[in-house]
């Protein structure tokens, strides 16, 4: 700005402007905005915009909300990308916890995912349940409303799907994130949580369970109760 009629210009320094030639000063920037040498104008901190109707001023700047974020200068805060979030007036955003998820619907703030789930890895922006559990899923927006664990003779391996039933000659235990085969000469119906030795044979192990599967019975003995358990 100019210093008088004997003197030359000089640049404002920084963090001060000068709009229009012939200024006798130079104005200090707004707060939350700063300004290089010479310039004719100032431009918000990281973490704060403009505030609408102001965007070419800059004479007012507002803090991102949390969620949002901003590097400075004449741009709007952006919203955290998905599994994402922020603090108030923030220049970058952070990933979730694996128990959190973020997108649009929680306003891009981390919220925590329901018992028994986590976020999706490749992405945090919704949940899934964990293996053994079976999901419900909110018909109006998509969202993990719960996870339960899977009885017996179904199972899950995870995700955003019911439990599903195990297959015929396979058999699980409650929680179960898959179906176990049926030990030799045993069979089992569609859902089952035991399976049974065929005729003829019984549980090779003491007390009618075990991996050990079942043995032919002697030629003076039966078998009674033939319930094999998963292994």
């Amino acid at each position: 700005a100019a210093g008088g009629a004997n003197e030359a210009c000089e640049s404002c320094a920084a963090g001060r402007f000068a709009s229009s030639a012939g200024q006798a000063e130079c104005g200090a920037c707004p707060a939350n905005s700063a300004s290089g040498v010479g310039a004719t104008r100032c431009v918000c901190l990281g973490g704060w915009e403009p505030v609408p109707g102001h965007e070419n001023q800059a004479d007012q700047c507002a803090p991102c909300d949390a969620g949002w974020y901003s590097l400075g200068a004449d741009g709007p805060c952006e919203a955290c990308p998905e599994g994402q979030s922020s603090e108030a007036h923030a220049t970058e955003c952070h990933r979730c916890d694996d128990s959190e998820h973020s997108n649009e619907a929680t306003g891009h703030l981390c919220e925590a995912c329901p018992p028994n789930s986590s976020a999706v890895p490749t992405t945090g922006s919704s949940c899934q349940c964990n293996a053994g559990f079976g999901a419900t899923v909110s018909a109006a927006n998509g969202e993990l409303l719960s996870c339960t664990v899977c009885a017996a003779g179904r199972f899950s391996a995870g995700g955003r799907a019911a439990c599903d039933v195990c297959g015929a000659n396979t058999s699980s235990a409650s929680g179960a994130w898959t179906c176990e085969e049926c030990p030799a000469h045993s069979a089992s119906g569609a859902g089952a949580s035991l399976c049974y030795c065929e005729a003829g044979f019984a549980p090779a192990d003491v007390g009618g369970a075990g991996a050990s599967g079942c043995a032919a019975c002697s030629a003076r003995s039966v078998a009674s109760d033939g319930s094999v358990g998963p292994p």
